[in-house]
């Protein structure tokens, strides 16, 4: 009787070892497959970093461009104002993505936007000119500020 005891508790405690080593396995498969992801990512971060440099490099020297033959600044800020007003759509309950850009084209548009206005104090910001007749953006009723806020 001794003997069945003593193989049982045996089998109990290979059968616990057993599960404790394939937790400790998947522990570790765990941790190095998020090891490699964090690799990936920032790999994948470091090659889109350069296409997005490129695009704020090309942004940048067309709207610097003062010529006026060329007018290269005001297509590129109606450029820009025309896709801020097409991607408006896209808060809709039932958005044609046919009809949008690309969720990507626009996250890197942002991207350089924001890397071009850090430079920019916000002293030098104009409240009112949103309320502007020359303002390439009409305010609709959904999104009517309701006053100024001071920055």
């Amino acid at each position: 009787m001794l003997n069945i005891g003593k193989k049982l508790i045996n089998e109990h405690f290979c059968l616990i070892y057993y599960k404790y080593y394939c937790f400790l396995t998947f522990l570790a498969n765990l941790i190095n497959f998020l090891r490699v992801r964090s690799h990936i990512a920032k790999n994948l971060l470091l090659r889109l970093d350069a296409p997005r440099q490129n695009f704020f490099i090309i942004m940048e020297g067309i709207l610097k461009n003062g010529d006026p033959e060329v007018q290269s600044r005001e297509k590129m800020v109606s450029w820009l104002a025309e896709m801020a007003k097409v991607n408006l759509k896209r808060a809709g309950m039932m958005a044609n993505e046919g009809q949008l850009a690309p969720l990507s084209m626009m996250l890197n548009i942002l991207h350089v936007l924001q890397q071009m206005t850090s430079k920019i104090g916000t002293a030098k910001i104009d409240e009112t000119y949103i309320f502007r007749k020359t303002c390439r953006t009409k305010v609709n009723y959904e999104s009517e500020p309701k006053k100024i806020y001071k920055f």
